[in-house]
């Protein structure tokens, strides 16, 4: 979200130590930019996150076809089928869902991960939540921003990993404080 970024930042700046530091997969959003902005904003993040990070698009499957990244992620309801179509077997499709029922018919219809979001204001309520969806079967990541005292927490509950946001385009360390978190989920 490069409206966390610090004046004079780039998303491409910011993502580098991190992909440096251990980030592995990169969720481009930026989805309230015209389509010629972020054609041209993906660009230098690709040069940012490649070849040693994945990088994926929130959105619309076309987008990830015309950029040649490694896939999409959906918001609930998109058709996961037709992305997988137009991308081919190469990439990845990944779906947000916000109830189990979604999740399953996420699953059914071949996604190969999930993304939750889930509030850490009440750990044990995460954790719970975290289980119950990691028992539906693609990998699990659950988001947003999980803090580094629940990381390991959260993985033994079953997600694959984390997804952060404001807590690494925020920071100035980016690359170690990726290498401390990675180290706990690990």
């Amino acid at each position: 979200d490069r409206t966390l970024l610090e004046p004079n930042w780039t998303l491409a700046q910011a993502l580098a130590p991190a992909v440096t530091g251990g980030a592995r997969l990169v969720i481009f959003r930026e989805t309230d930019l015209k389509l010629a902005q972020r054609r041209s904003v993906i660009e230098f993040v690709q040069r940012a996150v490649m070849p040693s990070g994945i990088l994926i698009a929130e959105g619309e499957p076309e987008f990830a076809f015309e950029t040649d990244i490694d896939g999409v992620l959906l918001p609930v309801g998109e058709e996961i089928g037709a992305a997988k179509a137009l991308l081919g077997v190469k990439k990845l499709v990944g779906a947000i869902v916000s109830t189990i029922a979604e999740a399953e018919s996420a699953a059914s219809a071949g996604a190969d991960f999930l993304l939750i979001y889930v509030d850490w204001s009440e750990p044990e309520k995460a954790l719970r939540i975290t289980e119950s969806y990691s028992r539906i079967g693609p990998p699990l990541i659950v988001g947003e921003d999980v803090p580094e005292r629940l990381a390991a927490a959260c993985c033994q509950a079953g997600a694959a990993s984390c997804a952060l946001s404001a807590m690494v385009m925020s920071g100035p360390l980016r690359t170690d404080y990726i290498r401390r978190y990675a180290a706990l989920i690990n």
